[in-house]
């Protein structure tokens, strides 16, 4: 019995071997998630802060003349370089999103044929162990049959 149970220990421990590299992989695609969020939060809150310095700017156009000395084109041309930096850095999390999706849906499908394949050898396991139990029954009935003929020629 001492070796199922050994048998059985490596295979627990070979599974939980394999499961672990998938870990890590899960834990930096929800960083990734995350990290898009948050980018597309400060890519809204900066919309939002272009869309009031326009009208703000529309507002001073208005009221003067000379619309190359005014510091609020500066900080709309500043948004907006920060905002296309920000649409790009999303645009690239979305690109990584993707592959970092096609790798888990790949790992996980090879975990499912090794959970697979798994099954099939515990089953088979399962299989040689009746198998033995029946043969070490059958050895011990031959050898009780033995020891009766030989006591009986005796």
């Amino acid at each position: 019995m001492e070796w199922k149970q050994k048998i059985y220990r490596q295979l627990q421990e070979r599974n939980k071997q394999e499961r672990d590299v998938y870990a890590e992989i899960v834990k930096h695609y929800n960083r990734l998630i995350e990290n898009y969020s948050t980018l597309l939060i400060r890519c809204t809150d900066q919309e939002r802060d272009i869309l009031a310095l326009r009208q703000e700017n529309s507002d001073l156009q208005k009221n003067s003349v000379s619309l190359g000395s005014l510091p609020v084109n500066d900080k709309i041309r500043t948004l907006e370089h920060d905002y296309m930096k920000a649409k790009d850095e999303i645009l690239t999390l979305l690109r990584e999103r993707g592959d970092m999706t096609k790798e888990v849906i790949s790992l996980s499908r090879i975990v499912k044929e090794r959970d697979e394949k798994l099954y099939a050898e515990e089953n088979k396991n399962q299989t040689l162990t009746k198998e033995n139990t029946a043969v070490k029954q059958r050895l011990e009935s031959a050898e009780d049959k033995l020891n009766a003929l030989q006591r009986v020629n005796e």
